[in-house]
């Protein structure tokens, strides 16, 4: 009389290992194909004409000295150095544009695409995030790539100037951020080397809260 009932949990034992196979199949695929993407070298963006500015700390990054001409290579002429903001809490130090990584932009030269409409993308954590980020910037970090491309990168259209940042510095979130992007069809990516401290420190408005994402 109890056989129908065993033969029920039977089948559904086994669709149970089934479905726990499959998610694992997907969780196995997908990494393997953001490692692939994360992999690829992204499409290096063109280069910017904007001059390098050295921004001074909380008045909205107004220009601190003239436009810096390139550092000429001579024997009495030291070589660049970043520049101390030191009214800046901490003594935030910019990076001059010359001693940037290919695909990597200042603080300043952020600033102006954004004047001029570029996306930003925040790659950080949300808490970071809801506690201060670029207006009007989108949130999208590593995890948010997992499976499928999030719906806030879907409504981009892919001809969009991105800049993406992250904690500045050593952070590599928005470098692997870039790649995906860059994988998901965007051409033109740049990343804001100081990231939002650089950001801040140099007194340019940001925006608190949840966004998008």
């Amino acid at each position: 009389m109890q056989r129908p009932t065993t033969l029920r949990s039977g089948r559904v034992l086994v669709h149970a290992l089934v479905l726990v196979a499959i998610g694992g199949a997907i969780g196995t695929a997908d990494a393997v194909l953001r490692s692939d993407k994360l992999a690829r070298k992204r499409a290096a963006p063109p280069p910017l004409t904007i001059p390098d500015r050295v921004p001074q700390p909380g008045n909205g990054g107004t220009p601190s000295t003239a436009e810096r001409p390139p550092v000429q290579p001579t024997e009495s002429k030291p070589e660049a150095q970043p520049v101390p903001l030191q009214d800046a809490p901490g003594s935030f130090v910019f990076t001059p544009a010359d001693k940037l990584p290919a695909g990597h932009i200042t603080v300043e030269q952020s600033h102006h695409l954004y004047g001029e409409g570029a996306v930003f993308v925040d790659a950080r954590k949300k808490e970071l995030y809801i506690e201060g980020h670029v207006p009007q910037a989108f949130r999208a970090d590593m995890a948010s790539f997992r499976g499928r491309e999030p719906a806030v990168v879907s409504m981009v259209p892919k001809d969009m100037v991105l800049v993406v940042y992250c904690g500045g510095g050593n952070c590599d979130e928005s470098e692997h951020v870039a790649q995906l992007l860059d994988a998901s069809g965007f051409k033109t990516i740049y990343i804001m080397h100081d990231g939002f401290p650089g950001w801040k420190a140099a007194g340019y408005e940001i925006e608190t809260g949840e966004g998008m994402e």
